[in-house]
């Protein structure tokens, strides 16, 4: 029943994407979903089933609303002649992060409790998100 409800939402989102894009801008979206990601992983830490359910819909369903967007943004900056090249690194870079990802959240999983690894994930993917937009910010300048 959940993985249907699941999919349900993420066929909304996938169909409202781009009402999502117009609204937020493409360059606005990568900070608003990262900041969501976050909050997400953080609210595990609630260890409460339908807020763990909650949050596990609403991530599928932002995966589902990014993939047309951000598919879109990279075939609008990337010329068509580069776009399988760099398609394929970008694919490539994906793997090998779940390949120290994956096994890295088993084990913390297995040490600290499901709740507990999510939310340290959560809390360092902010860290992270924080440092970035600062980063940013001082480059902007």
């Amino acid at each position: 029943m959940l993985m249907i409800a699941s999919a349900v939402f993420q066929i909304i989102g996938a169909k409202i994407s781009p009402q999502i894009e117009r609204w937020a801008g493409q360059a606005n979206l990568i900070l608003y979903f990262s900041a969501l990601l976050c909050g997400l992983l953080i609210l595990s830490f609630v260890n409460q089933l339908p807020l763990l359910i909650g949050c596990f819909i609403t991530l599928n369903t932002l995966v589902s609303v990014s993939q047309p967007i951000f598919s879109n943004y990279f075939n609008a900056l990337i010329p068509s002649s580069s776009r399988a090249t760099l398609l394929s690194v970008s694919s490539m870079l994906f793997s090998v992060a779940m390949i120290v990802l994956f096994p890295l959240s088993g084990w913390l999983i297995e040490r600290l409790r499901f709740t507990v690894s999510f939310g340290a994930m959560g809390m360092v993917l902010s860290l992270v998100l924080v440092v970035l937009v600062i980063v940013m910010k001082r480059r902007a300048r």
